[in-house]
């Protein structure tokens, strides 16, 4: 749309569509012989505080960045989970050598269960959890969706489920840097694949960094529960983040550790 502002200036209003035209149009004005100004309307979310600004010879602007791209969550955040990570492990050893204890005379096998999982920016990396079923195929395990009262499951694995107690091996993960207290729970690459073949933006979760604890866990979307809603509550958590969201989801969660949906 191309109007006169005023007797000296024209102005047009252009569309992000009809962008590649924009060559077209100026010729059109060139015998004018009148300066011509541009309104870019880029889409109704995307809006353009600053003016473009020459980087070599090429025309850039500044534009408003998620919060999972901040100072704030890249610096602050990671600060937050190291100390408070580190401080976990220290208070909670006792319980730690105790479960560890539990579950290697549950049933033969490793104390540990260790999984291929999906972080921030789809990176890979081996999880950690306390073992809860008895020994099995990795394929079984890579691509078998946990039920309730799933027959593999060792009796005080079941109990250790119930009350999350068996991610507490992951305060190691957040400490190497792998995962933070807070964020998308990290799924395994199997489940990635499938997917994000079957619901839209699925793949916007990894952005950010992936958690031991969520805000769609503490809205009770945890285990064998909607997909589409657990992705409802990861984006609303990427589009909003913030520190004191972080502070309000990892107390919420002792809350809702006794939950009909952990297992």
């Amino acid at each position: 749309m191309i109007s006169p502002l005023s007797s000296n200036e024209v102005v047009g209003a252009i569309p992000i569509n009809p962008y590649p035209h924009v060559h077209s149009v100026l010729d059109s004005l060139r015998d004018i012989g009148k300066p011509v100004r541009a309104i870019w309307n880029l889409s109704p979310r995307l809006s353009v505080p600053e003016r473009p600004f020459l980087v070599g010879r090429v025309q850039t602007m500044d534009l408003p960045i998620s919060p999972v791209e901040s100072f704030a969550y890249i610096v602050l955040k990671r600060i937050f989970d190291l100390f408070s990570a580190v401080f976990g492990v220290v208070i909670l050893s006792p319980l730690l050598l105790a479960i560890a204890f539990l579950v290697k005379l549950s049933s033969p096998g490793p104390i540990l269960f260790r999984q291929e999982r999906v972080g921030r920016h789809e990176k890979h990396f081996t999880m950690l959890k306390f073992r809860t079923m008895h020994r099995s195929s990795t394929v079984e395990s890579d691509t078998a969706w946990t039920t309730k009262c799933d027959p593999r499951c060792t009796a005080i694995g079941a109990v250790l489920r119930k009350f999350s107690l068996d991610e507490l091996p992951q305060l190691f993960n957040v400490i190497r840097g792998d995962m933070s207290l807070v964020g998308p729970r990290p799924e395994r690459p199997h489940f990635v694949a499938k997917f994000r073949n079957e619901i839209q933006r699925y793949d916007m979760r990894h952005c950010c960094q992936v958690g031991m604890t969520g805000w769609a866990q503490v809205n009770g979307l945890r285990g064998d529960t909607s997909i589409p809603d657990r992705l409802q509550c990861d984006l609303q958590y990427v589009f909003n983040w913030s520190l004191a969201w972080d502070i309000r989801i990892i107390l919420r969660t002792f809350a809702v550790l006794k939950d009909q949906n952990g297992y």
